[in-house]
């Protein structure tokens, strides 16, 4: 595979973690060390059943053995095996691989973020998709549930006779530097000394390099505000763009300007590959501090080769009844900016927060960016799957309600769209199941309606409601990710969404 061939290649995605930072499911949930919070039932109501009319299997069952007892829909769901796709629910901290072959045809893998989770979801998902090196880190920020499982690197590094590049800005490198003093400094190594072999290559918040031939555009967005006395400036987390066809933002609260202009017209500002490497600086290790090898004194660092051959698992030759798949428009792509995939920050469909967008924002910024398809990452509970599924299949039908409609009130119109409907009704009149909401015998089916009417009877004003409604019409798609959710891109081909083979669901036991 010559260089052309190796740009030109496919690239592969892999969610590694789609949850918040503490990930999912949480214990106190499963344990049910406390009640069900007053603010959840105001966004996630509780279902209520009588004897007349019983929990539906999967269901919240108050008086049912554990873990039917769960009130939390997402934790419940997450461990009990009478919910559809409940395995869903099991989410780590936010974070991506991305893989594409080199010149020899060997797979070379770059994960972003390697957070609280790594080790976990790792050894969930790397047998299973042949992931058998580890060639460079990328951080977005300085948070725990992005680089606290630096120190798992240690047995790629130890084991495979490598040192892995670490991609970072100053601040977060100074953060690192801080809560890991011996990945930096080798005196500062304590019991067997065995500590990660780690190159760390210093990046602007803006800037533009590549690695492993996958191009990499970055921005920064807003991620919350720092809680100290005097603190003016916000959290600056890394956004990216990869190979002119992915956009990543997994934490953001606000999207700056500069960084709109550059996800709005990123192809006009690619630059050359000289210029690109401009952005990176060598963090060079003092005299104290671990060896390195002899190659990394320039910004454009390469591991060391592999001692062992890589698995050759091509995922377009595998599985193919499992993909679904997408066209990117060519009379679109030679005219425009267009991403074929944005995966965006969401923690909540109702609430706000201070460091992550709500779905509102993120369907906004979607609609703003119209790519292909947008994949939304980094929800927590108590909102399940099948919840945010049935929230992002509603933008394609967005219900019509009015002052006077009461929440979950709407219904279909002879034309498919939704209007509200002068009927008396209230959640606990849906949750008993008096309403059929749809054909479908999901235990969350009812509160999920619940969800979608309240989304867009509280959240969008009508401007945006009209945004969404025409975006909608002209066949948006959004998706919540999931761990182990495998996309794979061919460069102005198609975009194609790989769902895990039985042996993944067997393996984990899900």
């Amino acid at each position: 595979m010559n260089s052309a061939d190796n740009e030109n290649s496919s690239l592969q995605l892999l969610f590694m973690g789609t949850g918040t930072s503490t990930g999912l499911p949480l214990i106190p949930c499963l344990t049910l060390s406390a009640p069900y919070p007053s603010t959840w039932h105001e966004t996630v109501p509780l279902p209520s059943s009588t004897p007349d009319n019983p929990p539906v299997r999967g269901a919240w069952d108050p008086s049912g053995d554990w873990p039917k007892n769960i009130p939390c829909a997402s934790c419940r769901s997450a461990v009990d095996k009478d919910v559809p796709e409940g395995w869903k629910n099991k989410r780590g901290n936010t974070s991506l691989l991305l893989r594409k072959k080199d010149s020899q045809g060997q797979w070379k893998n770059v994960i972003v973020d390697v957070g609280k989770t790594f080790n976990q979801q790792a050894e969930k998902l790397f047998p299973v998709w042949g992931v058998k090196s580890v060639d460079a880190v990328i951080l977005t920020h300085g948070h725990a549930d992005a680089y606290l499982g630096l120190d798992d690197l240690r047995e790629w590094c130890i084991r495979l006779h490598m040192s892995i590049p670490i991609y970072l800005t100053k601040a977060t490198y100074d953060t690192v530097a801080d809560s890991y003093p011996y990945l930096v400094d080798a005196t500062k190594a304590s019991g067997g000394g065995d500590i990660p072999s780690l190159i760390w290559i210093i990046i602007e918040e803006e800037s533009e390099f590549d690695i492993f031939g996958i191009h990499i555009h970055t921005f920064p967005v807003h991620h919350g505000i720092y809680f100290h006395e005097g603190a003016t400036d916000p959290l600056i987390c890394l956004g990216f763009i990869f190979d002119h066809l992915i956009a990543y933002i997994a934490d953001v609260s606000h999207i700056p300007d500069k960084s709109w202009d550059i996800l709005l017209n990123h192809r006009r500002v690619h630059s050359s590959l000289s210029s690109k490497m401009n952005g990176l600086t060598l963090e060079q290790p003092s005299s104290s501090s671990f060896s390195t090898p002899t190659s990394t004194s320039t910004s454009n660092f390469i591991p060391i080769p592999l001692p062992t051959e890589q698995l050759d698992l091509s995922l377009t030759h595998t599985h193919p009844s499992s993909y679904s798949s997408f066209s990117l428009d060519p009379k679109e792509k030679s005219t425009n900016n267009k991403l074929a995939v944005l995966i965006i920050d969401a923690l909540w469909p109702l609430r706000s927060h201070t460091s992550h967008y709500n779905l509102r924002q993120a369907l906004l910024a979607a609609e703003r960016l119209r790519p292909c398809i947008t994949y939304l990452v980094g929800s927590t509970h108590p909102t399940s799957h099948y919840m945010w599924e049935r929230l992002c299949q509603s933008i394609s039908d967005i219900p019509q309600v009015s002052e006077n409609t009461q929440v979950g009130e709407s219904q279909r119109n002879g034309h498919g769209r939704r209007v509200g409907k002068d009927v008396s009704t209230d959640i606990e009149e849906r949750s008993k199941g008096k309403i059929v909401v749809n054909e479908d015998n999901h235990p969350d089916k009812d509160v999920a309606s619940i969800i979608v009417d309240k989304f867009w009877y509280t959240q969008p004003d009508e401007k945006e409601k009209q945004l969404l409604d025409q975006w909608g019409k002209e066949g948006a798609k959004i998706e919540p990710a999931y761990d182990g959710l495998m996309l794979e891109l061919q460069r102005d081909s198609d975009c194609m969404v790989i769902n895990p083979p039985q042996r993944f669901k067997d393996y984990l036991d899900w």
